[in-house]
């Protein structure tokens, strides 16, 4: 990962304008939070370089039921709290420098934290390969999204936050 980077959790409004440009460009930042940011259980996490105070990537992870029949497919159980994955948002000139990776871990181990569970998301389709990385496994068809196309992944957390 890139030295002066440290991984923390972070105001909501924080990761407005990082969103936009890497996620939106075609709205306006003000657009931004709309992302559930304003859940009491979210965990909302940024790379944030220590010698500019830039944030630098981000995620925000957050109680939500996945689309129907993805955690039955997964084995989820019934137990098995469901959490979303969204907003993750990397500067371009810095992906494939860990920094995302490490934000990701982040937000699983919030999870972990809170008690674990089945974490998903809908991965952009050219992210497919970093998720996978991360333990994520593919569900269902691509399917498009404000002109993006995604497919849902999936992975499970342990109480600890690891993949299980």
């Amino acid at each position: 990962m890139v030295e002066n980077v440290i991984v923390q959790r972070v105001e909501a409004s924080r990761t407005h304008v990082l969103r936009q440009q890497v996620l939106r460009p075609n709205l306006r930042v003000e657009d931004m939070a709309v992302f559930g940011d304003e859940q009491s259980d979210a965990g909302i996490f940024g790379a944030v370089d220590s010698s500019t105070g830039e944030l630098v990537s981000t995620a925000t992870v957050l109680r939500e039921e996945p689309p129907a029949g993805l955690a039955d497919a997964a084995g989820a159980g019934e137990n098995a709290d469901p959490w979303r994955l969204r907003g993750m948002a990397t500067r371009e000139d810095l992906r494939g420098t860990g920094i995302g990776a490490a934000v990701l871990e982040a937000c699983a181990g919030f999870v972990g934290e809170q008690g674990g569970g089945f974490l998903w998301c809908n991965a952009r389709v050219a992210a497919k390969r970093f998720y996978a990385r991360a333990g994520f496994h593919e569900w269902g068809e691509e399917f498009e999204s404000v002109g993006v196309t995604h497919i849902v992944m999936w992975r499970m957390v342990s109480p600890e936050g690891s993949t299980a």
